[in-house]
């Protein structure tokens, strides 16, 4: 809600206010936040004997800034420029010396052996880090398309912002039924299914012009699209890793989302500078093209690397379904129920006897345990 309503007044705070007021404003907002959470939030001061690997986070600043950089000013200085060229040299160097430096270390900034540790979870990374490209893509792209006189339609801001919160709308209805939409589809289809409507949406922007109904409604498609693949796959990352590793393994994964969406903003920059020549319609139709082509790949490494069914990996001793041949002689304590994914049982064809919470049927949960991958 918040994102949708910053989206619509950013349109009118430029018009009116000007350029300063949208940096001022948040400022503001910001500064009230804190005296809030000064005043209201708890301290907890818990203990701890892990240290910051500040190496590690040098090292990582300095390998990801200057990529970006490259990407940004490559069209600009030449991409086989001797500037252009040593500062991807360092990039890569700087991130070979990362990776050294969190192996080694034993207080990890990222673990990395646990970003790679399943191939649920490398393969929710990587989704994650396209689908980010994508959508901050989008964010750029888009208004840039809605205002350009030349090559777009040539909108005020505060009309540009009307289209924006339709993406933002379509993701916030999907927020509502995400849970009750992974437990019918799954994960995996909900990713390749959102991806995949994405791409669709943005090759047609990319092939044709519409009327202004016709892309609202498009935009709003979109928003649907991206509320599908966000969701499900935060819950392949946390159903794919042991209890204690969920927090770092959902924050590297949301870092991953935000470091593609910096890689996908300057990427369509570049496209959109170097298209200059060309013409202006043309470079917004590759640009959307492009951003489409991501999206595809997004979606063809959901349906073919994601799990149908994520289980959690665990060291503890694994509980078992009431009902289960293996729950004989269990107390109700121990005879808990597991689901593969959050929201994966029926709550309204539950019931509760002696403790136990018995889900669908006996039969129908161990046909789905014994029930061999892919049948």
């Amino acid at each position: 809600m918040g994102n949708a309503t910053g989206t619509v007044l950013a349109g009118p705070i430029l018009q009116y206010l000007g350029y300063a007021w949208l940096f001022l404003i948040p400022a503001l907002l910001c500064v009230i936040s804190g005296i809030v959470v000064a005043i209201v939030v708890p301290s907890i001061r818990a203990k701890s004997d892990t240290k910051i690997n500040v190496a590690a986070a040098v090292l990582l600043a300095g390998w990801l800034s200057t990529a970006l950089i490259v990407l940004g000013q490559g069209s600009s200085w030449g991409w086989t420029s001797r500037t252009t060229i040593l500062a991807a040299v360092l990039s890569v160097v700087a991130f070979a010396a990362w990776i050294v430096s969190e192996l080694r270390s034993r207080h990890a900034l990222i673990d990395v052996r646990l970003m790679v540790s399943t191939r649920a979870v490398a393969a929710s990374h990587t989704i994650s880090l396209l689908i980010g490209f994508v959508l901050f893509g989008v964010f750029a792209l888009l208004p840039a398309y809605l205002q350009d006189s030349g090559g777009g339609f040539g909108l005020s801001s505060a009309s540009v912002g009307l289209y924006m919160v339709a993406l933002s709308l379509g993701m916030f209805v999907v927020g509502f039924v995400a849970g009750r939409l992974i437990r019918r589809l799954r994960s995996r289809a909900m990713v390749a299914l959102g991806s995949a409507v994405v791409a669709s949406v943005l090759l047609t922007l990319a092939l044709a012009e519409h009327g202004s109904s016709v892309r609202w409604a498009l935009t709003l498609v979109m928003g649907l699209g991206f509320g599908c693949c966000f969701p499900a796959i935060s819950t392949v990352v946390v159903m794919s890793v042991d209890p204690g590793d969920t927090a770092q393994a959902s924050g590297v994964n949301a870092n991953l989302r935000t470091i593609g969406g910096a890689v996908g903003t300057v990427a369509v920059t570049g496209i959109l500078t170097m298209a200059a020549s060309v013409g202006t319609r043309t470079g917004f139709a590759v640009g959307f093209a492009v951003l489409a082509a991501v999206a595809i790949v997004a979606s063809v490494c959901a349906a073919t690397l994601l799990p149908r069914r994520p289980r959690r990996r665990s060291t503890e001793q694994p509980l078992i379904r009431a009902g289960h041949p293996a729950a004989v002689g269990l107390t109700p304590s121990t005879t808990r129920p597991v689901s593969e994914e959050p929201g994966d049982e029926e709550p309204h064809r539950s019931s509760r006897s002696g403790g136990v919470r018995r889900l669908r049927s006996d039969e129908e949960d161990y046909a789905d345990d014994v029930r061999p991958e892919g049948t």
